[in-house]
């Protein structure tokens, strides 16, 4: 606070010669420890303990900033601070959106999350929040291509992944999305994955020190704000002696060192919850409890005939500068001959000649299916340079789309085909003069297009199949 005059005022200046008062930011927290444990004395000495606190923290420690631990006695009486545990903002995964109740949700007995979604349905939506570091690993993965995705921390997965999962992706320190939409038409098997999150368990180390109780206390606290109607106690037990159980008063509740062995986690461990959990039923086998990790799941675009493998983590497949993808069908053609590596490089050579603003090896066959008997599917990808522009994309999708036409652009199409195959010695195992091929709709993805933020607003249709979507949040389609 500083005085002042018609000619001016006296300096304002922090901790200076005026009145001044610390701005302090009051909160109170709204939740507590899940759980706390002791891992047993290691001090054989009479009179003394030395060992570890566990902590399981809270579910959303946003108001949260540390957990107070305290020597506690049998009377209830608060003794000396041991120490405290930082909060680290960390968050349970918690789902929001229409969805979210069809999305199936469990925990293995090793503590990670396991997410399903089966056969999914059209127009879905969910997004799952919590905080890294942790790992998501993908165990099963088939979706409708470019338009049903699942966005683990921005790294965006659609399509059918049948040959590169089980894949994982590294989630990030800090607040982490999980995104999965689908739109209005077709749908497929669906998704499953398994979440480790690190750092919800906390250990508070206890030296060799003096028994001034018969437990440790903790108290979750936002500053010098303590919640003591969600604090923990924990009984310790002396090495060289006994305990047995003592009720506390209030809200607070005690389990002892005998009562550590449903908890498994040592011999000597106490553990207590604060929440209430039905009768614990010994779980099944993993192979058992978890069989949708193995069903096999059907592929509704055809029969895999050739992949290109290609050992890219999830997240390196992401972060490509930019890309358009596509394909073509082939009538007559056996599927033996399909996969030859002759006959592939004239696919990729005859199709490449008709795109020319792409550079050398930028164009590369993805996949061969057989759609249904003497007809084969060829999948291809363009991929840019880390120095081309959005116009780039643009113009190759043009050409495709000139290809699909089946003017001028596509009569050079099977004129180059028909002279690469007949290079390829095709010519010699069939009777056919000419190839005919059938483009698809191109599809135009960005570096960072996520699905969520595509918002169908109805389709139009255009040469038959070719579909347009347009954005909210942007003026492109």
């Amino acid at each position: 606070a500083v005085s002042g005059r018609s000619l001016g005022e006296m300096p304002a200046r922090l901790r200076g010669i005026a009145p001044h008062t610390d701005l302090v930011d009051y909160g109170l927290p709204v939740a507590g420890p899940k759980a706390a444990s002791w891992s047993g004395d290691k001090d054989p000495r009479e009179g003394f303990v030395k060992g570890s606190i566990f902590v399981d923290r809270a579910g959303d420690e946003t108001s949260i900033t540390e957990y107070n631990v305290y020597w506690h006695a049998a009377t209830g009486i608060r003794g000396p601070k041991v120490g405290s545990i930082p909060g680290i903002d960390f968050m349970e995964p918690t789902c929001s959106g229409l969805s979210c109740a069809l999305i199936d949700r469990s925990k293995t007995v090793d503590g990670e999350y396991v997410f399903e979604r089966g056969a999914y349905g059209d127009n879905e939506q969910a997004t799952i929040s919590l905080s890294g570091p942790g790992r998501v690993e993908v165990t099963a993965f088939e979706t409708e291509l470019y338009y049903d995705s699942l966005t683990v921390a921005g790294v965006e997965l659609s399509g059918n992944m049948t040959e590169f999962v089980p894949g994982s992706v590294e989630l990030p320190e800090g607040d982490v999305v999980i995104e999965w939409s689908s739109d209005e038409f077709e749908t497929a098997s669906g998704w499953s994955f398994q979440l480790r999150q690190d750092g919800a368990t906390a250990e508070l180390d206890v030296d060799a020190t003096e028994i001034l109780g018969s437990g440790f206390e903790v108290v979750p606290a936002y500053g010098a704000n303590e919640l003591t109607s969600r604090a923990i106690v924990v009984d310790i037990t002396d090495s060289t002696s006994t305990s047995a159980s003592t009720a506390l008063p209030g809200n607070k509740r005690r389990l002892t060192a005998s009562q550590a062995s449903q908890y498994k986690r040592s011999d000597t461990t106490s553990h207590q919850s604060v929440e209430e959990f039905p009768p614990i039923e010994t779980p099944e086998p993993k192979q058992q409890s978890e069989r949708w990790l193995h069903r096999p799941m059907p592929n509704s675009e055809g029969r895999v005939l050739w992949v290109e493998h290609r050992a890219v983590q999830l997240s390196e497949v992401a972060a490509r500068p930019g890309r358009v993808r596509g394909s073509f069908t082939v009538s007559g053609l056996d599927e033996a001959a399909a996969t030859q590596p002759a006959v592939r490089s004239a696919f990729a050579r005859s199709l490449a000649a008709q795109l020319p603003s792409i550079e050398d090896g930028r164009m590369q066959l993805v996949r061969i299916l057989s759609v249904r008997s003497g007809m084969v599917k060829i999948e291809f990808e363009v991929e840019l340079s880390a120095n081309s522009q959005v116009a780039d994309l643009d113009r190759i999708e043009a050409e495709l789309l000139l290809l699909r036409t089946g003017q001028r652009a596509a009569a050079r199409f099977d004129a180059a085909l028909t002279a690469g195959l007949a290079a390829s010695g095709l010519a010699m195992l069939t009777q056919i003069d000419s190839w005919h091929a059938v483009v698809g709709s191109p599809q135009q993805l960005s570096p960072k297009m996520l699905a969520s933020t595509l918002v169908p607003a109805g389709e139009v249709q255009v040469g038959g199949s070719f579909r347009l979507r347009r954005s909210s949040q942007s003026n492109f389609v």
